[in-house]
């Protein structure tokens, strides 16, 4: 029994082997390069939704110290700051509902710390009028600072 040699085979079959094998070998070359890109398209949304998210942080801080320092102006004794304080509230009120929205659409989301952030910002929202200067803004401190951690999560978790 002969083995078939290379030196049997007709022009025709050879091209067609290879042929096929480097069209094989393109369509490999051609999954991996897919898969590698669909990974950075994604990274890259992940990316873009955690800015997004980190926007909206960013709004709700300022808004959060902009109230600190008017609830102390307020507990002062000064009666301009209670309307600051009101129009601050307010703005952090809609800051705090973009990042609901956030938080419960995006892709990082739904955290436990902004859940935490927010419950103890209403806490401090609703009782700054019974706090001392010094206790109010000591809460607001706490309240931001946690605010400050969630960004950094979120920041991390992009």
């Amino acid at each position: 029994m002969r083995l078939l040699h290379w030196s049997d085979v007709r022009l025709a079959r050879k091209l067609e082997g290879l042929g096929l094998a480097f069209a094989l070998a393109l369509a490999a070359l051609t999954a991996l390069l897919y898969v590698q890109m669909r990974e950075h398209i994604d990274e890259a949304q992940l990316e873009r939704a955690g800015l997004a998210y980190h926007r909206e942080l960013r709004g709700l801080l300022v808004e959060l110290q902009r109230h600190r320092g008017s609830v102390a102006g307020a507990l002062s004794g000064k009666p301009e700051f209670v309307e600051r304080v009101k129009g601050y509230s307010a703005a952090a009120a809609k800051a705090a509902g973009r990042i609901d929205a956030r938080d419960t659409a995006g892709p990082i989301g739904p955290l436990k710390a902004w859940a935490d952030v927010r419950a103890h910002w209403s806490t401090v929202e609703k009782g700054w009028p019974a706090m001392t200067p010094p206790a109010s803004f000591a809460a607001h401190t706490k309240v931001i600072g946690e605010l400050l951690d969630l960004m950094g999560e979120v920041a991390n978790a992009s």
